[in-house]
């Protein structure tokens, strides 16, 4: 069984902290630091060690989420530098992975989120909308299935995310969640947008105002966001995690959740 309750290798911690300054600075040049960084690559070094080095940038002034970022950031670097790239989470995995599962779900809500900008443009110019009309019809279906997806966050932070906090990486999990937060706050806000004037309860000019501006801030948002965990996290996870008894277990939390999003 992996467990954080490992002995920490403090040199190993000091090359950690000198990496991370390389790159807040900027400064990181892999053609220098290349066999460095190998070195220092999973399964080379432990999560806790990471941590350390997390820690003493804290301890030193950084912003945690600086210092945790920095750290997510070498983890990407040196898996990308140890085994010549990340794992493609859609080709590289086997079907029945939960990771695979949770990507296809993104997908999904890509899709959601790209209608949602195609509806936005096209009510945009619009000067009066009726709850009949096709584009109406289609913004209540997109908010519908965004609120849907809702499960999606509750399963990645009742499964991943523990195992995650467990391992070393509260920081990189609670900034996941704070993007969860502001997502479904802002899906919320679509869904009332959509509600109310459903109910003739605003006038088309706000109706639009508002979903113009929900829509603006949701739609890159989740954009970056996805990109984030498929890009960061989940290959953190994959690396950090070795056993796969904790990965069955996770699979089988979700398949105890079951798909998320798919009905409306």
């Amino acid at each position: 069984m992996e467990t954080v309750e490992q002995q920490i290798n403090y040199d190993k911690v000091n090359q950690l902290v000198e990496i991370f300054n390389l790159i807040g600075s900027g400064n990181y040049n892999t053609s220098l630091l290349g066999e460095i960084i190998i070195q220092l690559a999973p399964p080379h070094i432990t999560a806790k060690e990471i941590a350390a080095a997390e820690q003493r940038l804290i301890n030193a002034g950084c912003p945690a989420e600086t210092a945790g970022h920095l750290s997510a950031t070498f983890v990407v670097i040196a898996l990308t530098e140890s085994t010549g790239g990340t794992v493609d989470l859609k080709t590289g995995l086997p079907y029945n992975h939960i990771l695979r599962r949770i990507v296809a779900e993104h997908d999904m809500i890509r899709c959601f989120i790209a209608d949602l900008t195609d509806v936005t443009a096209e009510i945009k110019p619009m000067n009066t909308l009726s709850i009949t009309s096709s584009e109406f019809m289609r913004l209540c279906h997109i908010a519908q299935h965004l609120k849907a997806m809702e499960e999606h966050v509750r399963a990645e932070e009742d499964t991943i995310f523990p195992e995650m906090e467990r391992h070393a990486w509260a920081s990189l999990c609670r900034d996941a969640r704070n993007d969860h937060s502001y997502i479904t706050i802002s899906i919320g806000d679509l869904l009332s947008i959509v509600k109310s004037f459903g109910k003739s309860s605003i006038k088309f000019n706000e109706f639009r105002a508002k979903l113009i501006y929900v829509s603006d801030y949701l739609c890159p948002t989740m954009m970056i966001h996805l990109k984030k965990e498929e890009n960061t996290l989940f290959q953190i996870a994959l690396a950090m995690i070795r056993d796969q008894r904790i990965w069955g277990r996770m699979k089988a939390q979700y398949d105890y959740i079951g798909y998320c999003g798919i009905h409306a």
